[in-house]
């Protein structure tokens, strides 16, 4: 019954936010993007932790990977990853640490920037 009575609330709404996802309904159009809820903060493990560097890239990694599936639009995924960027700077990454680092997601999933 839940799914039927989601889905009726899409349909009401024109939009719907499910776990970490926003689906919009845009004239029969589905539209995903990353669902960030209003509390949410942009905290992620500081740079500057006694982790392994490769925990910090995997950070870097699953950012994009989860804006990557889920968003279905090039702009949306433009904005997390920006977005992404900002939260690994505020957080004490190096921004050549970030750049080199997504470069290597670009060029592991054969893509390049739109």
């Amino acid at each position: 019954m839940v799914q039927v009575e989601e889905t009726g609330r899409l349909l009401r709404k024109r939009a719907l936010e499910y776990i970490d996802t926003t689906i919009e309904n845009n004239h029969g159009q589905l539209k995903t993007t990353i669902y960030h809820k209003s509390a949410w903060e942009p905290n992620i493990l500081s740079y500057e932790s006694d982790h392994l560097r490769h925990v910090h890239a995997s950070n870097i990694y699953t950012m994009l990977v989860r804006a990557a599936r889920i968003c279905s639009t090039v702009e949306d995924f433009d904005m997390e990853q920006l977005s992404a960027e900002m939260i690994l700077l505020v957080n004490g990454y190096p921004p050549k640490f970030i750049q080199h680092h997504l470069k290597d997601f670009f060029v592991t999933h054969d893509a390049v920037r739109v």
